[in-house]
């Protein structure tokens, strides 16, 4: 008995290695993983879930702009050559998806700082589909041009919008004008100084401000958003937190400040501040490419 059951045992053994022989090859690398892989920083990850929707096809086919802060390294000649062959780059590869870079604004003062990151870039690229990310995304050129980018940065922050305003200046704009970056998140409701809600979502209390300010204040100095949309997907970062993107176009700094000091802007503002948990506001510079 003792024979028999030994014979079993190896014939079982013999059995389990020979189906295990067949499996000896490592399992494929999930596509997603590799690509966040590649277009990963060891400063900045790229979102893996983001990726797989656009793998997947599940984002439509609108247009919709990539928009990106950066902290550089610092301001030497080195740091500028490296951005400067990553644009040469980009723009090849972007002219071969229909897309382009729209803006590349220098941070000129961060009026609020919430994460207490300090950026000194911020850029837009426009894409005429998801799809045309994808490609750009997935092409080997690309992925080697961006590292000189990572090279040249200390950290990103890269998501994109869907376009609610997209009227971006086809020239330089005049000397004076500055254009203000936002990035706005809401409270789920709303948050006054007398400590209630008046009814309102965080969202609706911004709206009273938002609506007013584009129909009442901003027009009477000939300020305007240029580009503005909802923060839909973080590519490369990890600050997903916000809700909506703005570009706001201001015609000088004397202006913007008489328009602040107005008594139907303090009224205003009021609302702006019940409803947003936190805001990012920097003054930039318009660079047309």
């Amino acid at each position: 008995m003792k024979v028999r059951s030994l014979l079993l045992l190896l014939a079982v053994s013999l059995l389990c290695a020979c189906s295990n022989s067949g499996d000896s090859s490592p399992a494929p690398v999930d596509q997603a993983s590799a690509l966040a892989a590649q277009l990963s920083a060891s400063h900045t990850p790229a979102n893996e879930v983001f990726i797989q929707l656009l793998l997947d096809n599940e984002l439509g086919s609108d247009p919709l702009y990539l928009i990106e802060y950066r902290q550089l390294k610092d301001d030497t000649v080195e740091t500028q050559v490296l951005l400067d062959n990553y644009a040469e780059a980009l723009n090849e590869k972007l002219a071969s998806v229909g897309a382009y870079v729209g803006f590349e604004n220098t941070v000129l003062r961060q009026v609020s700082i919430p994460d207490e990151r300090v950026w000194h870039e911020v850029t837009g690229i426009y894409f005429p589909s998801p799809q045309a990310l994808l490609d750009l995304l997935q092409d080997a050129g690309y992925q080697q041009a961006v590292q000189n980018k990572y090279s040249a940065t200390l950290g990103l922050h890269s998501f994109l919008i869907t376009l609610l305003v997209d009227e971006l200046p086809a020239t330089e704009p005049d000397k004076n004008a500055f254009y203000m970056a936002n990035l706005n998140q809401h409270r789920e409701r709303a948050l006054y100084a007398d400590g209630t809600d008046h009814g309102l979502t965080g969202r609706e209390a911004d709206a009273l401000y938002t609506d007013r300010m584009l129909a009442e204040v901003l027009p009477t100095i000939g300020a305007y958003p240029v580009l503005a949309g909802e923060y839909r997907h973080l590519l490369l970062g990890t600050d997903a937190d916000w809700d909506t993107f703005a570009l706001v176009r201001y015609p000088s700094l004397p202006e913007f400040f008489g328009m602040i000091s107005t008594p139907l802007f303090q009224e205003l503002v009021v609302n702006k501040g019940a409803g947003l948990a936190r805001t990012s506001a920097m003054m930039t510079s318009f660079d047309l490419l």
